[in-house]
């Protein structure tokens, strides 16, 4: 991650910057994918996390896949790495990353 908080952790791709064009999620998250690594996504709701913040906020994470070769936009993300999730799983994520990946992972063993 190339900004503060977290920078210098691997974290996941997201931002609120995409809520000034579209209202709908799916559209918000396509967008800030492409902004931070010049894909296309195919995003598929996955859950949500209410967090007080500087005010209350509802994240929400989809997982998905990207379509294109990815290329960092250096205003934003400082390194890009796909790895399989057991290896993402021993990784130092940012923010409540680690949580949310693991989630994912025994949701997706079902």
């Amino acid at each position: 991650r190339a900004l503060e908080p977290f920078k210098g952790f691997w974290c996941f791709i997201g931002g609120i910057g995409g809520f000034e064009h579209s209202s709908d999620p799916q559209e918000v998250v396509r967008m800030e994918v492409k902004g931070d690594i010049g894909c296309d996504f195919q995003p598929t709701f996955f859950t949500y996390k209410y967090e007080e913040r500087k005010t209350p906020s509802v994240v929400l994470y989809f997982h998905g896949s990207i379509h294109g070769v990815p290329t960092p936009n250096p205003l934003y993300v400082s390194d890009y790495k796909l790895v399989p999730i057991e290896e993402a799983l021993r990784l130092k994520l940012g923010f409540d990353h680690n949580n949310i990946l693991t989630k994912f992972w025994q949701h997706t063993k079902k």
